[in-house]
Parts: structure tokens; C-alpha cells; sequence
């Protein structure tokens, strides 16, 4: 079960109030999206259980500090459990273990951070794209991931470039509005 945005600012305010009720409300709407995320980045069971009781524990005595006109409570929650378990996953490479030959190859996929974000912002961005106009997510979607310029995408659609520019910039407000993150974040993706 997972609450609505207005539903866990509401709990937040309590929380800063130092409601336990409040809390209780927090941890289960939001626990299991949260233990998902840290699991991703810290890779154990065990670790990302006390990266997720870290984490609540930052949340319970920063609950004052959330502020729901910069930002949505959920995306706040994300921030700080992120950090929490980006903190944990570099503290871990930082202890010298026992290592083995597997250990010593070069691993060529992305830091646990970044595959969070990507798989965050990626499924959320998808999600969106889809609730566009066909041809404004088309030029979107050729422009950003696939790299194409604004004339190459006019000419397989066979409209002007000003269509195509039109349909993008609005495509980006559109998504920039709709997705959960806060403004900062969402630039992220666009650039």
C-alpha cells in the first residue's frame, strides 16, 4: 500500500511534531519502495535493511526541514535514503576485505548510484512519454536518447523544423511538470 503525496506530507508534518502514529504511516506506505531502491545500490539483504533503519532515523529527526513547496514528500524520502545508501556502498569500498579473483576484474557497469537514478528517473520518464501526443513523444524520444537532430526528425516526419521544435518544447514542459522529482532533478534527464 502506498499513499498518496498529500497523505505523506501530512505525515512528515506530524512527524516533525514527533507523532509516532505519524511515522507509522510513513514507514509503511513508503518501506518496501525504499528498501528496493537501497537494495539496488548496497547489493545485500542485511546492509540494505540497516541503510533503510539509518535512513528513517535521518527522516524522523529532519521531518521539520521538509518543506512540500520545493518538493514532493516521496522525492525528499528518495534523497535522503539514496544518500544514506551511496554513503554506506563507499564506505564499503573503502574496507579492506579479503578479495578474490572475481573481485580483482574490472566491473564495466554503472556505479550503484547511477543505476538507481537511471532506473528511477528511466521508468518514471517512460511512464510519461507515453501519456504524450504520439509524435511529440517520437521527436522527444529521437532528439534525447536517440541523438537525431531537429532537421533529421522533420524530415522523417515530414513536417518543418518549427513543428518539431514546437512538439519538443512542449513535450519537456509537459514532463517537466508531470514528473515526481523536484525542478533541479528533472533537468537532469533534459540537458
Amino acid at each position: 500500500m502506498q499513499a498518496n503525496d498529500t497523505e505523506l506530507s501530512a505525515a512528515l508534518f506530524r512527524c516533525a511534531c514527533k507523532e509516532k502514529p505519524a511515522f507509522v504511516t510513513l514507514y509503511n506506505n513508503t518501506s518496501a519502495l525504499l528498501f528496493r531502491m537501497i537494495r539496488r545500490i548496497v547489493l545485500d539483504d542485511d546492509i540494505a535493511h540497516d541503510v533503510l533503519q539509518k535512513g528513517y532515523l535521518v527522516i524522523w529527526n529532519k521531518a521539520g526541514q521538509f518543506n512540500d513547496e520545493k518538493g514532493r514528500a516521496l522525492t525528499w524520502m528518495i534523497v535522503i535514503m539514496r544518500n544514506q545508501a551511496i554513503d554506506e556502498w563507499r564506505r564499503q569500498q573503502r574496507e579492506p576485505r579479503n578479495e578474490e579473483l572475481h573481485d580483482l576484474l574490472p566491473d564495466p557497469s554503472a556505479l550503484p548510484d547511477a543505476r538507481c537514478d537511471q532506473a528511477l528517473v528511466g521508468g518514471v520518464l517512460e511512464r510519461e512519454l507515453r501519456r504524450l501526443p504520439e509524435k511529440m513523444a517520437f521527436a522527444i524520444r529521437s532528439r534525447f536518447i536517440l541523438g537525431k537532430t531537429v532537421s533529421e526528425i522533420a524530415e522523417e516526419l515530414s513536417v518543418s523544423v518549427n513543428t518539431v521544435k514546437s512538439w519538443i518544447t512542449r513535450g519537456l514542459a509537459r514532463l517537466k511538470r508531470a514528473l515526481p522529482f523536484d525542478n533541479a532533478e528533472a533537468g537532469l534527464f533534459v540537458g
